[in-house]
C-alpha cells in the first residue's frame, strides 16, 4: 500500500489518474523503460524552466513516473521538495505513483495507490465526522465532554486517533484519522451515538462524513434537516452519509 501523507486536492488526483492511463495507451510511452540519461536531463530541465507552462510540467512529471526506474524517481522527488502550490501537489502524485510502479516492478506484486483531500500518515486518513444535538439543540458542557471521551475512546479501540472538534451551533465536527484497512466506520458511528445518549438523549442518531474540510457547516445542517423531514434520498439513521 501506498500512501499520500500530505493533503492533495482530490480533483489534481483524478486529473493525474485520467491523463496517465490516456499517456500509458501510447505506443511511444512504452518505451520509456528504456530512457537515456541524455532524456532524462532534458526533462529535469525543462521541469525547472520557468518559461515551461504547468501543464507541460505535469505530463514530464506523469511520464518520469512510467518510466519506472531509480533515475526518473529521483528526479521526481528532487522536483516535488521544492515545488510549490499545485505542481508541488502534482509531484507528489507522480512521486508515489512511481514509487508504487518501481515496487511492483521489483517484487511482482499489485500494489494499491491511497490518498484523500484531507492526506493522512501511517496508513491512515483523515476524515470529518458531524453529529448533531438532538431537536438541533446546542450541547452542553458535560455532554461535549462525554461525547469526547466517548469517542475518544471507540477510535482507540480501532486504532483511530480523534485530533480536532469544532462546535458550530448545534453541530459536533470532529477531525478523526482512521485506518484504511479492515475500519468499521458505521460501526464505530452507531456505538458512538449509542453510548452517549445513555446518558441522556442528547444526540440525533445521524451522522455525516466528508473526506474534505472545506465542507460548510450550513450545508450539513441542511442535509441533517432534510432526512429529518424525509426527503427522498436520505435515510442515514444513524450510519454514516459519505461526501
Amino acid at each position: 500500500m501506498h500512501q499520500i501523507d500530505e493533503p492533495v486536492p482530490a480533483f489534481l488526483h483524478k486529473v493525474y489518474m485520467e491523463t496517465i492511463n490516456t499517456l500509458m495507451s501510447k505506443p511511444a510511452v512504452k518505451n520509456l523503460a528504456q530512457i537515456t540519461p541524455e532524456r532524462l536531463d532534458k526533462i529535469e530541465h525543462s521541469l525547472y524552466n520557468p518559461l515551461v507552462s504547468k501543464n507541460t510540467k505535469r505530463r514530464l512529471l506523469m511520464l518520469l513516473s512510467i518510466a519506472t526506474t531509480p533515475q526518473a524517481f529521483r528526479v521526481i522527488e528532487k522536483f516535488a521538495a521544492g515545488a510549490q502550490g499545485t505542481l508541488h501537489h502534482f509531484a507528489l502524485v507522480a512521486l508515489t505513483d512511481a514509487r508504487m510502479r518501481l515496487h511492483s516492478m521489483l517484487t511482482g506484486e499489485k500494489q494499491v495507490f491511497i490518498t484523500g483531500p484531507m492526506g493522512g500518515r501511517d496508513g491512515k486518513l483523515y476524515v470529518l465526522l458531524y453529529l448533531v444535538g438532538e431537536n438541533e439543540t446546542p450541547l452542553k458542557p458535560f455532554q461535549l465532554d462525554l461525547l469526547h471521551h466517548i469517542l475518544t475512546e471507540q477510535l482507540e479501540q480501532t486504532g483511530g486517533e480523534l485530533t480536532q472538534e469544532e462546535i458550530t451551533g448545534p453541530l459536533y465536527a470532529a477531525k478523526i484519522l482512521i485506518p484504511i484497512k479492515h475500519f468499521n466506520l458505521e460501526e464505530l458511528i452507531r456505538n458512538t451515538i449509542t453510548e452517549c445518549n445513555q446518558y441522556g438523549h442528547f444526540l440525533a442518531k445521524w451522522a455525516s462524513v466528508s473526506s474534505s474540510d472545506s465542507t460548510d457547516p450550513k450545508e450539513v445542517l441542511q442535509k441533517f434537516r432534510e432526512t429529518a423531514h424525509g426527503k427522498p434520498n436520505d435515510s442515514h439513521s444513524p450510519e454514516e452519509e459519505a461526501d
